[in-house]
């Protein structure tokens, strides 16, 4: 297998056993490690709930394994690592942003060099309303999702 990998149709192979698991499919890449192809499965419970229990990422990756070694178009020399997709994940979309309202983030703003841990106010008209400290004085800010560059989850210390 070389560096690209049909992702749709590992999608399709791992389905039935990612649905049986109650998990989710974060992402699904092709690294190269230490001259070695790498077949990296991220997952989740879901959006909310991103961490997944180390025995169920076992039983995944034993079950994925078990169906990806059946495929004949995957012959070649691979390793598979199944994990977590984890805390701190990016978010991908405006739909996964829209639900996270509350929600604790670190951002980037394309054009007003802004990177700062956020938290989600609200989203109206097409933008979102964010919160956040520069020392200890609360401040706003609005963009559209496209003004975005960056965002994922933060962790609150």
């Amino acid at each position: 297998m070389n560096l690209k990998i049909d992702k749709e149709k590992i999608q399709l192979l791992i389905k039935p056993i990612i649905d049986k698991l109650n998990l989710q499919i974060y992402e699904i890449n092709m690294l190269k490690e230490f001259d070695k192809n790498v077949l990296q499965i991220l997952l989740q419970h879901d959006e909310n709930h991103p961490t997944v229990n180390f025995d169920l990422l076992i039983k995944a990756n034993e079950e994925i394994s078990l169906i990806l070694d059946d495929n004949e178009d995957l012959c070649s020399e691979y390793i598979l690592e199944v994990a977590s997709a984890g805390l701190e994940r990016r978010i991908h979309s405006k739909e996964q942003l829209i639900n996270q309202i509350s929600n604790y983030l670190y951002m980037e703003i394309k054009k007003e060099n802004f990177y700062h841990n956020v938290t989600l106010e609200s989203y109206e008209n097409n933008e979102f309303m964010f919160s956040y400290l520069v020392k200890g004085v609360n401040k706003k800010i609005k963009c559209k999702f496209e003004d975005i560059n960056f965002i994922r989850f933060a962790v609150k210390f």
